[in-house]
């Protein structure tokens, strides 16, 4: 977790993140956890917002580790 307004900054497209998120077809909860690590983003987060105020967030990164299964 953490600010993703920061990672828009200049300090922030230098540093490395860790990207996690729930598969949602994945029914057993113990394994729907996937894991990029060493993420760098090429570019400034992009994001619109709709009527009541929900980000939806674009960005290409690059992830030089990552266990998806």
């Amino acid at each position: 977790m953490g600010d993703v307004d920061y990672v828009s900054s200049p300090e922030g497209l230098g540093d490395k993140y860790v990207l996690c998120w729930f598969d949602d077809v994945e029914e057993d909860t113990t394994k729907n956890l996937r894991r990029l690590t060493s993420v760098s983003f090429s570019q400034k987060v992009i994001y619109t917002t709709t009527e009541s105020g929900k980000r939806t967030y674009n960005v290409q990164f690059k992830a030089e580790y990552g266990k998806l299964r």
